[in-house]
Formats: C-alpha cells, sequence, structure tokens
C-alpha cells in the first residue's frame, strides 16, 4: 500500500497517540485536528480515505487503526527513521528539514524510495 507524503502525517500522528495510550486506543478526530493543526473536516476527509484503505476504524467522531493500520504505520515508520537519520547523520540536514524531507521521500512512489534506500547503504 502508498500513502501520499499527506497521509502520512496522517498515519504517524494515529501511530504516535497508539502507541503512548497503548494498541487499540481510541482517538478523538478533534484531537488529531488540534495536533495537525488543520480543520476538522479536513481530518474527517482523510478518515474516510483511510477507513476504505482498510487501516482505520471510526465511529462517533472516535478512530482507532486496525490491524493492517498499525502494520502499515510501523512499517512506514521504520523506513522513515532510516531517511531521517541518514538525512541528519550523514547529509547533515537539521531536524525539522530532515523529518519533513524524510515524509516527502516516503511520499514518492515505492520503486524510488527502495531505489533511494539502496543507493545510501544504509
Amino acid at each position: 500500500m502508498h500513502l501520499t507524503s499527506s497521509q502520512l502525517r496522517y498515519l504517524f500522528v494515529l501511530k504516535e497517540i497508539t502507541d503512548e495510550r497503548g494498541q487499540g486506543a481510541k482517538i478523538k478526530l478533534e484531537d488529531l485536528s488540534d495536533t495537525l493543526k488543520v480543520s476538522k473536516p479536513s481530518v474527517h476527509r482523510m478518515m474516510e480515505v483511510f477507513k476504505n484503505l482498510g487501516i482505520l476504524e471510526e465511529k462517533r467522531g472516535i478512530a482507532g487503526l486496525t490491524q493492517l493500520g498499525a502494520e502499515t504505520a510501523e512499517a512506514y515508520s521504520k523506513r522513515y527513521q532510516l531517511i531521517d537519520t541518514y538525512l541528519k547523520d550523514k547529509v547533515g540536514v537539521g531536524e525539522s528539514e530532515a523529518d519533513e524531507l524524510a515524509i516527502s521521500i516516503l511520499g514518492c512512489s515505492e520503486t524510488s524510495v527502495d531505489a533511494y534506500i539502496a543507493k545510501t547503504a544504509f
């Protein structure tokens, strides 16, 4: 499953909250809106996309990652960490810029990301 940079930002926040609260944690969509500093309609639209992908369950403004969602978040998180660390340690990019670049790179096609990871010899 390929996710865009925008989708990854939402997924990483969902994963972070789930990690803090424990697997199966339910998250208020209002909390996502506040954390991401986006409108509630924006969060609702993204949650609809995530429900259609099978990575999120949502009822009455309360959401939680499905098993597939948790697995997807973990897989992307591992790839994100590799790229983020490389950008900071090897390229010398600052913390916030590395974060944005790593998410942007992950939002590219999976073939491109795999080629990038292979060429950088993590």
